[in-house]
C-alpha cells in the first residue's frame, strides 16, 4: 500500500512539473511578471482554497485513407 501511495505522489509531482512546462511553453512569451504564478505563495494558496486546477487534453486528428 505504501508503494502505491509513493508511486501516486511521484506521478502527481511529474504531472505538475509537465503541466508547468507546458504552461510556460504556451503562455510564457505573454507574461511580464517577475515570477510564475506557481512561485507566488498567495496565488498557490488561493488555488488550493478554491480548488482551482489546470486540465489539459490532447486531440489527435489524422486523415483517413482515400478510397
Amino acid at each position: 500500500m505504501e508503494r502505491l501511495l509513493a508511486e501516486s505522489e511521484v506521478k502527481a509531482e511529474v504531472r505538475s512539473l509537465v503541466g508547468r512546462m507546458l504552461w510556460v511553453e504556451v503562455w510564457g512569451a505573454h507574461i511580464t511578471a517577475d515570477k510564475w504564478w506557481w512561485e507566488d505563495a498567495a496565488c498557490v494558496r488561493e488555488c488550493l482554497e478554491l480548488g482551482t486546477f489546470w486540465e489539459y487534453h490532447t486531440i489527435k486528428g489524422v486523415k483517413g485513407e482515400e478510397r
